[in-house]
């Protein structure tokens, strides 16, 4: 499960996913001379930032509270899972595309999908 929660008002959306994609960012890097006077760059600091979240089974309801996150409450969300990890201040990068699809047991329609995120 995933939880996407509002940074601006208390508006949460619960659904399943597959995974996280996740990049590694480099931030920040220092120079520093030798004996021999060679330079070496390394990188102080290295994030680990979500790219994107494959979308396994999402309710009508769930999907109208995520087109709602989205939009009337600016696109700035908080990321946590089952698994322990939360990515703060995320956003979705594109437009929202996730298939519709019928649940023929119920009668009712379920999305799947991915949603490209990127982080502020």
């Amino acid at each position: 499960m995933v939880k996407l929660k509002s940074r601006q008002s208390d508006l949460e959306v619960y659904f399943e996913a597959e995974m996280i994609d996740e990049i590694v960012s480099k931030a920040g890097y220092t120079e520093t001379s030798s004996i021999y006077e060679t330079n070496k760059t390394y990188y102080t600091k290295v994030k680990i930032l979500p790219s994107d979240i494959t979308v396994k089974y999402m309710t009508r309801e769930q999907y109208l509270n995520l087109v709602e996150l989205f939009t009337v409450d600016g696109n700035l969300f908080d990321v946590e899972t089952d698994e322990g990890d939360s990515f703060l201040k995320c956003y979705h990068k594109e437009d929202l595309k996730l298939t519709k699809n019928r649940n023929r047991q119920n009668n009712s329609y379920f999305y799947t999908g991915t949603l490209s995120l990127g982080v502020r």
